[in-house]
């Protein structure tokens, strides 16, 4: 006969599932003891209503405040930049008007400076005439130096035309480069010119505000986002199922308050179903690790096939299972059998029996 144990176990190690926020068990699913509960099935929620969210409400309302000041500071540039629009079309317009004033200007001292030239040709020529008439004694000395004054009084006025004509020129240049000079009340720039500038410098300072209001809007609604995360996480919580497993013990009720880190679930983690067992010390001592064996269930079921991954011998070493070895009380030397996953999907803990060790892997006495 093979050796085998004096009695053997289906076992399982336990996860303690804890809570991650303080609150209060809203609700907890239902499950029977057979019932098998798939990795990430949810299992209960916890409500926390005295989460602060004094942060996430001053965000909130700083986040009102740069929007009302955003539309704002958008509405001023846009009319500013309409009223530039406005300006800039009086500003071309008044810049048609004067240079056509101008150009007429010019036209009218062209016309007058041939005249005077018509008038000072003919002085010349009545006072070469004079001086002729002077020596001859047709006319008098005194009426020869008057034709003579006219004369030379021609030649200026020719010149002082032809000057005024050059400084209109200038005008007329200065003018198609957007500058406004003359005399009198023309030396002054337009007044929709003046707002124009004035327009130009309020569109940039309005801008740069905008994009100043546009950043800050954008940091503080990131804060939101990320803040209103940490508040549900802080406020909000679900237990769920980290592997297959059965429910074993449920350690709080539905309306209970519990605080963070506390114990409320411990389930049987199906996948690593094991078989602890007993044995005399004359087995024991010709066991090994990795040993084949074969667990026989105690109410005819079919075998399961496993190796030893621990012997425990005499000690008692604490290792979470849903069984404690040391139930097993008829002998005191605990062997651990390893059980391969595909045979465990029932995860029958507690489901009893024997084992049998295979007689070829056992140490020679």
């Amino acid at each position: 006969m093979q050796p085998s144990s004096v009695e053997a176990v289906l076992n399982a190690r336990l996860v303690t599932l804890r809570a991650p926020i303080s609150g209060r068990v809203d609700a907890i699913r239902t499950v029977d003891d057979a019932g098998i509960l798939a990795r990430g099935a949810q299992l209960l929620t916890i409500h926390n209503d005295r989460t602060d969210r004094g942060r996430l409400d001053e965000l909130e309302s700083q986040k009102g405040r740069l929007s009302n000041e955003l539309t704002a500071i958008t509405a001023k540039l846009r009319n500013a930049e309409g009223e530039r629009v406005q300006l800039d079309a009086a500003v071309r317009q008044f810049s048609r008007g004067r240079l056509a004033q101008l150009q007429a200007r010019r036209a009218e001292l062209t016309d007058e400076i041939a005249m005077a030239t018509l008038r000072h040709e003919e002085a010349a020529h009545a006072a070469s005439r004079s001086v002729a008439l002077a020596s001859g004694g047709t006319i008098s000395n005194v009426e020869a130096a008057r034709v003579a004054r006219e004369a030379s009084l021609a030649a200026l006025q020719t010149d002082t035309l032809r000057h005024r004509l050059a400084s209109l020129t200038q005008e007329i240049e200065a003018a198609h480069a957007g500058i406004f000079i003359g005399d009198g009340s023309n030396n002054d720039r337009p007044s929709s010119m003046q707002r124009a500038e004035s327009v130009e410098a309020e569109i940039a300072s309005f801008a740069v505000e905008r994009d100043r209001l546009a950043a800050e809007l954008a940091r503080v609604s990131a804060e939101i986002s990320q803040d209103t995360a940490r508040f549900s996480l802080l406020s909000n919580a679900a237990l769920t199922v980290p592997t297959e497993g059965r429910m074993w013990e449920r350690l709080v009720s539905p309306g209970e308050e519990v605080s963070s880190g506390q114990a409320m679930v411990r389930l049987v983690d199906c996948s690593t179903t094991v078989v602890t067992a007993n044995v005399t010390e004359s087995v024991y001592n010709g066991l090994s690790i990795g040993t084949a064996a074969r667990f026989i269930p105690a109410d005819d079921g079919e075998d399961l096939n496993g190796r030893v991954v621990n012997l425990t011998g005499m000690a008692n070493a604490a290792a979470n299972f849903a069984i404690e070895p040391s139930a097993l009380r008829k002998e005191p030397y605990r062997v651990l059998i390893g059980l391969p996953g595909s045979q465990n999907a029932s995860c029958s803990i507690g489901r009893t029996g024997r084992v049998e060790f295979n007689r070829s892997d056992l140490a020679a006495p």
